[in-house]
């Protein structure tokens, strides 16, 4: 039960203050997707988890759907959600292109399930948009009542 409400009190924060949560989540992925890899970039791991795509998918969905709770506070919810595709596009491709750099690779497929996992996370936070009638801070999360 302590992780239900430890949960409700995240989602409530979500609400409450939009751009803080953006801003923690976004700079533990970017931590968290450039700590560098105990491999050599040429190398394959030695058993690399196939959950690998499911993570870069949800991710990003995470990232979307807190974009559009706090852009759909501001902007209609098409607008918000073309922005943060947009956002998720380049974001996804320079957070691809700079791994090497920390001794990780750059993988197409991975791209993929960014963007995937944009599209997901930004239709989402349309269809809570529209859950809301209108008010986005109704619809910036589950109700919590």
């Amino acid at each position: 039960m302590r992780a239900v409400a430890w949960m409700k009190n995240l989602l409530a924060w979500t609400q409450r203050a939009p751009g803080m949560a953006l801003a923690v989540y976004w700079i533990i992925a970017f931590i968290a997707t450039h700590i560098p890899s105990p491999w050599e970039p040429s190398d394959t791991p030695p058993r690399r988890l196939p959950l690998d795509k499911v993570g870069h998918f949800v991710g990003y969905a995470v990232l979307a759907w807190l974009l559009m709770n706090l852009l759909g506070r501001r902007m209609r919810p098409l607008a918000a959600a073309g922005l943060t595709m947009a956002i998720v596009v380049v974001y996804g491709a320079f957070d691809e292109l700079t791994q090497p750099m920390f001794n990780r690779t750059a993988d197409l497929p991975d791209y993929t399930a960014n963007l995937a996992g944009g599209l997901a996370g930004s239709v989402f936070g349309m269809w809570r948009a529209r859950q809301g009638e209108g008010d986005p801070v109704a619809a910036s999360g589950p109700d919590l009542g």
